[in-house]
């Protein structure tokens, strides 16, 4: 079987399946690489007659990693939050040496954990719909498989949902590469790391890994492109909404599910205010 093609049907299997489809999606993710470390074992891995046992073991390692820390987050109610909590964050250098700390801090803080953990249902925002819509656009895309699958039985909504979920996770897996290659991230070398991380990745293809690598890259020149840029490029699938339109609470910060629901219409037209606004306020502080 090709494993190009294999690779999102697994996937979102996985991240579909009853025992931990309510998890955060960053938590997961996180989880599902480290079991792939731990154990030794490759995507291909899956590939075989014992597909079943080998998702059913990969499903019960990340329940088991992760209720203990998510279940309390899904529980409880969606607090205010204050973006001065993660300003510490944003003020590292994103950079190989401190991606566990970061990841750590991100665990241990409860804040942290609402901030970029809360409902693993609503992750997207516009930027990110615009490359896996790129993705789907190729007509050699591995996306193309899926899609031909389900269409039938999914909306397009819902396709688009677990493509995010799909996408997310190898953003994590090609950001690591780049941090334990120690590859310099430039926008004139786009191309060049791209095939270099398809040659060592064997499930990801060229166009796939330019268009993550691109997306990296979108919200500020390269050259000065802050920690915050980089953090909510990878961790954003909620975040803090200030002075929401028509609040009775005033001054309340909460949350506006509307922003980051993919939207049902053809319209490709995404709200990008929430990432102008953190970009903003980053900005100000000098973060």
């Amino acid at each position: 079987m090709n494993l190009k093609v294999y690779f999102p049907h697994l996937y979102h299997y996985l991240f579909n399946h009853e025992s931990i489809k309510g998890l955060s999606v960053f938590e997961k993710e996180i989880e599902i690489i480290k079991y792939l470390e731990e154990n030794k074992k490759t995507i291909s891995t899956f590939i075989d007659e014992n597909f079943q046992s080998d998702a059913d073991l990969l499903i019960q390692y990340v329940k088991k990693k992760t209720d203990i820390i998510i279940n309390p987050i899904i529980l409880s109610n969606i607090d205010s939050i204050d973006l001065n909590i993660v300003k510490d964050l944003f003020r590292k250098e994103f950079n190989k040496n401190n991606l566990e700390l970061i990841f750590n801090s991100i665990k241990a803080n409860p804040h942290l954990r609402k901030e970029f953990l809360y409902n693993f249902n609503v992750i997207s925002n516009g930027y990110i719909t615009f490359y896996i819509n790129k993705l789907f656009e190729d007509k050699n895309s591995y996306t193309i498989y899926l899609i031909k699958k389900e269409n039938d039985t999914l909306d397009s909504s819902k396709i688009i949902k677990n493509y995010l979920k799909i996408l997310l996770l190898l953003r994590v897996l090609i950001i690591k590469f780049y941090l334990e290659k120690e590859v310099k991230l430039i926008s004139t070398n786009i191309e060049n790391i791209s095939k270099l991380v398809s040659k060592e990745i064997d499930f990801l293809d060229d166009n796939t890994t330019k268009l993550i690598t691109q997306s990296l890259f979108k919200y500020e020149n390269v050259n000065n492109m802050s920690p915050i840029a980089t953090l909510i490029s990878i961790f954003a699938n909620r975040t803090k909404i200030p002075n929401i339109k028509n609040n009775k609470v005033k001054g309340f910060l909460g949350y506006d599910e509307s922003w980051f629901s993919i939207k049902q219409s053809s319209s490709k037209e995404y709200d990008p205010r929430i990432m102008k606004e953190l970009l903003e306020i980053a900005r100000k502080n000098k973060w």
